[in-house]
């Protein structure tokens, strides 16, 4: 991981202090697309997105759950109900 870093902060500041125009910067931009899509690059990238995604779809749902209690608490002046709670990821066709 160090290496990445020094790899992309050599390729910022050459960015950055580059005044031979457009090329250099295209140069790089392609490199950065290749190496984006390299194996080693892509499945941290990706499982970490999918990590992110699973945080957010279970801290989602239990933000819905509190939620739908408070505005039943407040519509109702009570406690809800019981209910059953169906996860459409989960289904089954």
């Amino acid at each position: 991981m160090k290496k990445i870093g020094t790899i992309l902060a050599l390729g910022v500041a050459f960015l950055l202090g580059s005044k031979a125009g457009p090329k250099p910067y295209a140069a790089v931009k392609r490199l950065a697309t290749r190496l984006r899509h390299t194996a080693v690059v892509s499945r941290p990238i990706e499982g970490a997105a999918n990590h992110a995604a699973d945080i957010v779809r279970e801290r989602g749902m239990a933000v819905t759950d509190r939620m739908a209690e408070a505005t039943y608490r407040s519509i109702a002046g009570s406690e809800p109900i019981e209910a059953t709670v169906v996860d459409v990821y989960d289904a089954k066709d």
